[in-house]
């Protein structure tokens, strides 16, 4: 009867630790990372080509262009950024295996909400510089603010973009 008590024992604790090494996340919490992250990746890389559309062939058209795609980002802001993508400590303890064709990473809360917040933040600001620029400065815009505020999106973005999607 011992043996048999210390062997059921045994076998609760080892499906509790196996049972414990899970993916540990919110799987609706990560939709609505992954929702934020599907818009405001491209919404950053259309603006970072309008950027250098309008610096090539700086015409109204073009910065009409690079207008409409801050307007996106702010757009995406404004809508798809939610509190829940706010909770650092609730998402810093995610942990979740991915897998895409024969490619497999695992995301890492700690990595993730970083990039993520870093992402939202340096657009946030992008649209900020941007529209200042066009809006007081529209004949004498400067540029180099610009391009520092697109680079930072930009290398938000990637990070964003690799930890995700493993690209």
């Amino acid at each position: 009867m011992k043996k048999r008590n210390v062997f059921l024992i045994l076998i609760l604790l080892l499906l509790a630790i196996v049972a414990g090494c899970g993916e540990t996340y919110d799987k609706e919490a990560f939709e609505e990372v992954r929702k934020y992250s599907d818009a405001i990746i491209p919404a950053i890389d259309e603006t970072s080509y309008n950027y250098d559309v309008w610096r090539n062939e700086p015409t109204d058209e073009n910065l009409q262009l690079l207008k409409k795609s801050i307007e996106k980002i702010n757009q995406v802001n404004k809508e798809l950024w939610t509190e829940t993508l706010e909770n650092e400590k609730e998402i810093e303890k995610w942990s979740i295996k991915m897998t895409q064709g024969q490619q497999s990473w695992v995301i890492e809360g700690k990595e993730l909400f970083p990039a993520l917040f870093d992402t939202m933040d340096h657009s946030d600001f992008l649209a900020v510089i941007v529209l200042e620029e066009i809006d007081k400065n529209k004949n004498n815009i400067d540029t180099k603010k610009i391009k520092y505020a697109i680079d930072d999106a930009n290398e938000s973005a990637s990070k964003l973009r690799k930890i995700l999607y493993n690209k």
